[in-house]
């Protein structure tokens, strides 16, 4: 028994995990709506639709919904993924299947709201593999643990936290407060959106203070990785923000402007903001 279910060999299954034809195309609709705009050409949504692992989505859909059937498959495929990459993680049996058992707990739904089961699978969007998204959801899982047991390290205190506006060598000046505000709102509107691994390759880097080589032995692959990653980000994380405050209405030339802020001079509560916002646009 596990979580409720009742874990058989080879439990009987077809692709649409119970969905009617009805009911997959709602929820089609329902994750197209988040990703593509109301008038995307019919060669983009086919195009988005060949790239969707749909039968996974349907699979954590199902388990979302309470389908015993569902999660026996659920079970079998990745409960023993999951415990072998916690181990990885923790490199201790005890914390593993504590860290693993307590990813279960939200994905089976302990918690309830208005008196229904909340489970983490309901924000799985197929655009990647589930294996993949249960992997992040586990690893920022560990990571919130970890960053429990000890002292976090000050903002204000991380001088590569300047990055994340700025490039270096650059004359900054202190910016008037409408526009410190416009700029505050725009970082804090890109740093919601970033996707779950994404923002836990920030957190490592820029909350805890974890060097390339710690956050490369964390997530499997070489430290150079890392590296071009997080470069990558930063100037995603820049024109992504520039791009927001001329959405906002700020004219080209004083976005510019905006974008030498010295970070010391804003409000963001960059911990606040790089903290988990749901997982409605992981994969």
């Amino acid at each position: 028994m596990a979580w409720g279910i009742t874990t058989r060999v080879g439990p009987t299954s077809d692709a649409s995990h119970g969905f009617s034809a009805e009911e997959s195309a709602s929820l089609l609709a329902e994750v197209e709506s988040k990703y593509l705009a109301a008038d995307a050409a019919r060669s983009q949504r086919i195009s988005f639709r060949t790239r969707l692992h749909l039968e996974e989505l349907l699979l954590a859909r199902a388990c979302a919904r309470g389908d015993e059937n569902a999660w026996e498959i659920f079970w079998d495929r990745y409960q023993s993924k999951l415990r072998v990459a916690a181990r990885s993680l923790t490199h201790n049996t005890e914390a593993a299947n504590e860290l693993a058992d307590g990813l279960f707990a939200e994905l089976f739904g302990l918690r309830t709201r208005e008196g229904k089961r909340v489970s983490k699978l309901e924000s799985y969007m197929g655009l990647g593999s589930l294996e993949g998204w249960l992997r992040t959801l586990l690893a920022q899982a560990h990571v919130d643990q970890w960053r429990h047991n000890r002292r976090l390290v000050e903002l204000d205190e991380n001088d590569h936290l300047r990055n994340l506006l700025t490039p270096p060598n650059q004359n900054q000046g202190e910016t008037v407060p409408a526009v410190r505000a416009q700029l505050e709102g725009a970082l804090e509107s890109v740093l919601a959106s970033v996707a779950p691994d994404q923002r836990l390759l920030l957190n490592l880097y820029f909350l805890d203070g974890q060097t390339l080589a710690q956050i490369a032995g964390l997530l499997h692959v070489h430290e150079s990785t890392v590296s071009r990653r997080l470069d990558r980000l930063i100037t995603q994380l820049r024109k992504q923000t520039r791009k927001e405050l001329g959405r906002n209405g700020m004219r080209s030339r004083a976005a510019d402007e905006a974008m030498n802020t010295d970070p010391r001079w804003l409000s963001v509560d960059l911990r606040k903001s790089l903290a988990a916002h749901g997982t409605s646009h992981v994969y």
